[in-house]
């Protein structure tokens, strides 16, 4: 189950249509056989304050992608650049015109290491 969290700064969550993003990389994902889609989770988190470097003025987006299930060193590493190439489409898209960078970090996390509960659905229906 991959979860992506991505941290935008204000101006770049104003700027990125997230919804569309999330939509593209499930899809993605779902298309190019590395996770179904309902075993996908992401989540964008707002920043109230950041800082690149000294440069106040540089925006940016960094997206962190866990995964629960062992996959080849080479499927994990296209995983992250298919997030990668759908940011900085997405940003390109936006139009933001001032300086920002992106990237994504990928973490294998073992199942063993994961406590999940759910609830809220007939248990007879499925996920």
């Amino acid at each position: 189950m991959p979860h992506i969290v991505f941290e935008a700064t204000k101006a770049m969550a104003n700027a990125v249509d997230f919804p569309a993003l999330l939509r593209t990389i499930h899809d993605r994902f779902h298309e190019r056989g590395y996770a179904p889609v309902a075993a996908i989770r992401s989540r964008v988190v707002v920043l109230d304050a950041a800082l690149s470097g000294m440069d106040a003025d540089e925006q940016f987006v960094i997206a962190a992608m866990r995964t629960t299930v062992a996959r080849q060193p080479e499927m994990e590493e296209a995983m992250a650049q298919a997030i990668h190439d759908a940011l900085c489409a997405a940003i390109a898209e936006s139009g933001y015109a001032g300086p920002w960078q992106c990237g994504v970090f990928r973490e294998y996390v073992p199942v063993e290491r994961y406590i999940k509960s759910s609830g809220g659905r007939p248990q007879d229906l499925p996920a």
